[in-house]
């Protein structure tokens, strides 16, 4: 299942979680979470204060947090 929402959404969320797996959603992962900010381009940043769920292989763009 997937749900699209709004840039307003995500501000006004009391509590954001993202749940993404797979090889296909890496990059996608990468831009929301480590990208330069620009949520107008990927929206999806405005969800950097959520809890992100992740696969080995959806995170297997970021690096590793010391």
């Amino acid at each position: 299942l997937r749900m699209t929402v709004t840039p307003p959404v995500l501000v006004e969320a009391g509590e954001i979680i993202v749940l993404a797996t797979g090889t296909d959603k890496a990059e996608a992962v990468q831009r929301a979470v480590a990208g330069p900010w620009d949520p107008m381009i990927c929206p999806a940043q405005l969800a950097r204060r959520g809890t992100f769920v992740l696969d080995r292989a959806g995170a297997a763009l970021l690096a590793p947090r010391p």
